[in-house]
């Protein structure tokens, strides 16, 4: 997704829908760590760490079995922090909910805030890579260890160059180069 498409699936009021709500703070969840389904799903409190500056994840990825540890953007926590309520009665720090559940919630969202690709979960984690990450400017050496992925080329499948980042390195390199 384009920056503008996270900032319209964040601002758009979804009619009210408390399940669209919840759908769409599991995906934005995704969207500013990174996090599969599986592991956003299987978060507990004591995956969330506290080391007096900075709320990081630490979890043992289900797919690869490694451990990841990762710091949480302000946008992760304050999502982490509407669900507080879950979290102090489950243990779960995200509400429970099947991926074919998001999958076809995310499907509404998608129409209500006008965006025409196919909308799923795993959309999330390839906008943190390209979008939050590598747009802003993250190597992606850093990338691949924020994704968890031990080979580098499992990262460059995400890191599609866009018009847009070419563009910014272009105004850069213009400025450096004056």
């Amino acid at each position: 997704l384009t920056k503008e498409e996270i900032e319209a699936i964040e601002k758009n009021d979804l009619g009210g829908n408390p399940s669209l709500e919840k759908v769409r703070d599991l995906f934005l969840f995704s969207v500013y760590t990174g996090l599969r389904f599986n592991d956003a799903q299987q978060l507990r409190k004591e995956n969330l760490i506290h080391d007096q500056k900075k709320y990081w994840i630490k979890k043992s990825q289900q797919k690869t079995d490694d451990i990841v540890e990762i710091p949480l953007l302000n946008k992760a926590l304050d999502i982490l922090n509407r669900h507080k309520h879950i979290r102090e009665i489950t243990g779960a720090l995200l509400p429970p909910i099947s991926n074919q559940k998001v999958n076809s919630y995310l499907k509404v969202i998608a129409e209500l805030c006008g965006i025409s690709s196919p909308l799923t979960h795993h959309v999330a984690r390839h906008s943190f890579a390209t979008t939050i990450c590598l747009e802003n400017n993250i190597s992606i050496e850093e990338t691949s260890k924020w994704l968890g992925h031990n080979d580098l080329r499992s990262t460059q499948i995400y890191g599609k160059i866009r018009k847009q980042m070419m563009a910014k390195s272009a105004e850069i390199l213009n400025e450096k180069l004056k």
